[in-house]
């Protein structure tokens, strides 16, 4: 798809992960949770993605 595509593009939405551990609010970290993460961190890397930032609330 990419190859296709000549101009900037953003993904978004909730992944239900973290890309820093300073994200992270309460709770155990069960190692499922980790690995989930971890995945999430390689594919963002894999594919040059940014994280844009946040601003907001920052739990809902």
């Amino acid at each position: 798809m990419a190859k296709n595509i000549q101009n900037p593009w953003c993904i978004m939405g909730d992944f239900n992960a973290v890309l820093k551990d300073s994200e992270r609010k309460g709770g155990s970290r069960p190692s499922a949770c980790v690995r989930g993460d971890n995945a999430f961190k390689e594919f963002v890397l894999e594919c040059y993605l940014l994280d844009m930032g946040y601003q907001g609330a920052p739990f809902t």
